[in-house]
């Protein structure tokens, strides 16, 4: 069984962990490193295996991270919401070392050949759609990751989709199973049903004085005026700080241009020609040595002076390629040749390979006159983020200086003051009073409570906001008379739908006990309609109705269910439609045994999750749980 599932999931995970792993890294945004006792304090035992603070802080941060991708600016926790937040992340870090440890105990495991090129397959690594080693290693240096620490990491999430994936994709459905599926699935039902929509009811509904005062009374706080408040503020951006850039002299492009002469060069190209011949997965250890065994004669040809391009035409590929668009799986065969030179045969993971080097185009630093405009651009942007930072720097000393005032900093800094309208804790509409964080530092209780100055608060890179107190509401009840009207309202709906409801549990009874439809419908004044072909992909009935029609056991029976867009139907039961399953085509039986297999195949591996989550001997330390903010 172990072998099978091995083999199914090749296919199946590969495009999967490709995005998985592209989408982990590059919603990272965090230093994987940590200084003092972190990396060593234990917060959690896993089968005896440790789960360190720094595992912990790690996993929290990408977690973090990945929600403030998700819900942008809105992203928001208070101290409940993200404590709760901790040990829900603690939890999935228990999960993920029990599965591991399962995935290895049933012999899952991850070759080095498949790690490496699932990773160069990783669009975060690939310039112009090819693996480069140079942003490789550039992203990993940036985030602080040992080439070994990313290996492990990427193993970790590959094992984790093997096991998943190979448990699922092993269940199986028996023919008679799908057979009784598609009974189910393609049964049609005749119907009859009344609609009450609650306006039915509304002329019969007489409300008195006493009765709006009661509700007002005793639903008093749904019927309070949000706490609020209104804010003035500073706004420094990169955008104002155009006008304050004077042009740049010549001299000083020219200095840039030197100092920064890589990004104005032209990479060293390697003309490569490429004999490719491929193999299938399942190759014998015959074919590989006929394989190699020819690349050996091609080669022997080619240095006794055969023509190259002549030797496979059908298996060339002729290349222009820089140093980052070699073929991850060429790189180190590429790198010890010389113009001229042939490598031996070789195996990637294609198939066998033999190449030539035609010749190499030395790196080139393009003419300062050619891309001066480039330089410009790039010069004005350093600058300008120079400056202002400079600013920045000056703007949050200015308003922590002068705690109670922005008017010190607007001046120094030649910014105006501005103001926005009152909104409550849940935000405003649009705008800057709908950032959470401009809300939460309005509310906060430095600026709502004692009066001082925000801290800085990027709302995005090169924007950044002061605020402070301008106006203060809080909450207050509104009038009865403000409120009357809509006190009316939800009155009469309350009353309309349970007068609705009791007279739905009347029609019930009545259709059951063969009470004739037409003249319910006459004695209450409702419409009796009919579905005689009901299916359950019906789009012109409430899929309320719907469902509860198919809900219904056999004929004659009846029911009352409420709709989403206000009202209740009473639905009766004529006749059960059995489907002509002569009618089904090939496709759809095969659509829906694949549907059953990932149901049961998901259903098989929460189970066993369940089962070994369940066993597992788990130790938390809580006085370690906490994450430095």
């Amino acid at each position: 069984m172990l072998q099978s599932m091995r083999e199914r999931t090749q296919g199946i995970i590969a495009g999967v962990i490709v995005a998985l792993i592209c989408l982990t890294f590059a919603l990272w945004g965090i230093q994987n490193y940590l200084h003092g006792s972190e990396a060593t304090d234990v917060i959690a035992k896993v089968n005896g295996v440790k789960i360190t603070q720094m595992e912990f802080k790690n996993a929290y941060e990408r977690a973090r991270q990945q929600m403030v991708a998700q819900s942008g600016k809105q992203f928001a926790l208070d101290q409940d919401a993200q404590q709760q937040f901790k040990k829900e992340v603690l939890q999935k870090i228990i999960q993920d070392q029990v599965l591991l440890q399962e995935a290895k105990n049933l012999g899952f495991a991850v070759g080095d050949q498949q790690l490496q090129i699932t990773i160069t397959q990783l669009p975060i690594f690939q310039v112009s759609g090819k693996f480069s080693y140079e942003r490789y290693q550039q992203l990993l240096n940036n985030m602080l990751y040992s080439e070994d620490g990313f290996f492990k990491e990427m193993r970790n999430v590959l094992l984790l989709a093997q096991l998943s994936s190979g448990i699922q994709s092993s269940a199986f459905v028996l023919p008679g199973e799908v057979e009784t599926a598609l009974q189910l699935q393609q049964q049609k039902r005749a119907i009859g049903y009344f609609l009450l929509p609650s306006d039915h009811f509304f002329s019969q509904i007489k409300l008195t004085v006493g009765d709006i005062q009661d509700y007002y009374q005793k639903n008093h706080a749904e019927f309070m005026t949000p706490e609020s408040v209104s804010i003035e503020y500073l706004q420094l951006s990169t955008d104002q700080l155009t006008n304050k850039l004077d042009a740049a002299p010549v001299d000083q492009l020219q200095q840039f241009y030197k100092d920064n002469i890589a990004s104005y060069s032209q990479p060293m190209r390697w003309q490569l020609a490429r004999i490719l011949l491929k193999q299938a997965v399942n190759v014998s250890a015959k074919d590989i040595a006929a394989n190699k065994s020819k690349l050996e004669q091609f080669a022997k040809k080619a240095q006794t002076g055969g023509d190259f391009s002549k030797l496979a035409p059908a298996q060339l590929t002729s290349m222009s390629v820089t140093h980052s668009e070699i073929p991850a799986d060429l790189v180190q065969e590429v790198e010890k040749l010389k113009p001229g030179q042939i490598s031996p045969p070789f195996q990637s993971k294609d198939g066998y390979n033999l190449v030539k080097v035609i010749g190499v185009i030395p790196a080139k630093s393009l003419p300062f006159v050619q891309v001066r405009e480039k330089v410009q651009k790039a010069f004005v942007q350093q600058k300008m983020m120079q400056l202002f930072s400079a600013q920045n720097d000056k703007l949050a000393d200015l308003t922590y200086t002068n705690s109670d005032s922005l008017e010190p900093a607007a001046k120094e800094l030649g910014l105006v003051v501005q103001k926005t309208e009152l909104f409550a804790r849940s935000g405003g509409k649009s705008g800057l009073t709908a950032d959470q964080k401009i809300v939460k530092a309005a509310f906060s209780d430095a600026v709502l409570n004692q009066g001082y100055n925000s801290n800085v608060i990027e709302i995005s890179p090169g924007n950044v906001i002061v605020l402070r107190l301008k106006q203060h509401e809080l909450s207050k009840a509104r009038s009865l008379e403000e409120v009357r009207s809509l006190i009316e309202q939800r009155l009469k709906d309350i009353k309309a739908r349970k007068m609705a409801e009791d007279l739905g549990i009347d029609l019930v009874k009545a259709l059951q006990n063969k009470a004739v439809p037409a003249e319910l419908a006459k004695r209450y004044n409702l419409v009796w309609q009919a579905a005689p072909v009901l299916d359950r992909q019906d789009a012109k009935l409430p899929p309320e109705l719907v469902r509860a029609a198919f809900s219904l056991s056999k004929p004659s029976a009846a029911t009352v269910v409420a709709l989403s867009k206000g009202g209740i139907a009473v639905v009766f039961l004529d006749k059960i439609l059995a489907a002509d399953l002569k009618q089904v085509i090939a496709k759809q039986r095969q659509d829906l045994q694949n549907n059953l297999e990932s149901k049961f195949g998901e259903y098989d591996y929460t189970t066993l999750r369940n089962t070994w989550l369940k066993n597992a001997a788990v130790e938390k330390f809580s006085a370690n749980e906490g994450v430095a903010e």
